[in-house]
């Protein structure tokens, strides 16, 4: 099988002079306020605050995207996407939001700045999109992409998602609810210039890592595909919770307490005659102490309801825990 695997920033993967076209057969644009919501705490999430005051960002890694052709070909200019178009889509909307919200402040050299990100210019100096979806075509480049970007009536369902997603992203850019999201992020009240976070926020999602696979033959593109979505078994909510917060709580000298509270909990569960289910048990404790939700939403609530702190985390799977509901 021949292809080529590169890690990349997205910065670096928008300047790299290539249209990424969606083909037609893709799904439309789908994602909804979860996703959305999860998107921009990622990216605030890993923004730090060093002695100073000042804002700095964070190594973070988006997955992997799939595409058609070749990016070390000069004479490919564009690429089609096979995998990764909800996070290109997304990722062009609040590129596009924090475009206009420097428009706002009246920062015009970090808008147009922001703007090369969404829209380029190749060697002869003619602007082209770096994202070419043709499906909400026109909403989604005179919403999005254009410079004197208009309001435009949303029609079919993909164009009301494009729609939910830039209002989603205005209001989150709002300085009274970023001031609240990095209140609750840094534990103190901070003052930041609205610029510097504008700027944060961005040079957070542009200098994150993605992998990124490529190969010139649409077969092969197909399988890889099908390797990178369908084989072996998603890594379960219980999963994705415990790995958030071994993250978080990371120390394992003079003891992994992390580790060590959570193989407790585990052996427990599995020595009583019956035998419980970890997870079966975590979502039975979770509604009797949070809310009630679904299984498949249990990392999502975990992630809004739960403090990012060591303290926070060890009251999920402290001693205490274990003794009242597990003895």
């Amino acid at each position: 099988m021949n292809f080529d695997a590169d890690k990349k920033t997205i910065s670096t993967l928008l300047n790299c002079k290539k249209e990424f076209k969606i083909p037609r057969f893709q799904r439309e644009y789908s994602w909804e306020k979860p996703q959305l919501k999860e998107f921009f705490e990622d990216i605030i999430s890993r923004i730090s605050v060093d002695a100073d005051g000042n804002l700095s960002t964070t190594e973070y890694f988006w997955g992997t995207t799939l595409f058609v052709g070749s990016f070390t070909d000069s004479s490919c200019k564009s690429l089609l996407v096979v995998d990764g178009q909800q996070r290109l889509t997304t990722i062009t909307i609040f590129l596009s939001c924090i475009r206009k919200a420097f428009l706002k402040i009246g920062n015009t050299k970090l808008a147009e700045i922001t703007q090369s990100y969404v829209m380029s210019m190749d060697d002869n100096g003619d602007p082209y999109k770096i994202l070419v979806n043709e499906t909400p075509y026109p909403y989604f480049q005179n919403m999005v992409q254009a410079e004197n970007a208009s309001e435009t009536v949303a029609v079919t369902e993909e164009e009301k998602n494009i729609k939910d997603a830039v209002d989603y992203f205005n209001s989150c850019l709002k300085k009274d609810k970023l001031t609240k999201y990095l209140k609750e992020h840094f534990g103190t009240a901070h003052t930041f210039e609205t610029s510097n976070v504008y700027k944060a926020l961005r040079d957070q999602l542009l200098n994150s890592v993605i992998i990124v696979v490529s190969t010139q033959d649409k077969h092969q593109a197909n399988m890889i595909f099908e390797i990178l979505n369908a084989k072996g078994k998603s890594l379960d909510q219980l999963d994705l919770i415990k790995n958030q917060i071994f993250s978080v709580i990371n120390r394992e000298e003079p003891s992994d307490e992390a580790k060590v509270c959570w193989k407790q909990i585990k052996d427990i569960l599995y020595s009583r005659s019956t035998g419980v289910d970890f997870s079966v048990f975590f979502n039975h404790y979770w509604t009797s102490k949070y809310h009630r939700t679904i299984y498949k939403r249990l990392y999502s609530n975990f992630k809004s309801t739960i403090k990012k702190t060591e303290q926070s985390y060890f009251a999920v799977c402290n001693p205490p825990f274990r003794l009242k509901f597990l003895v």
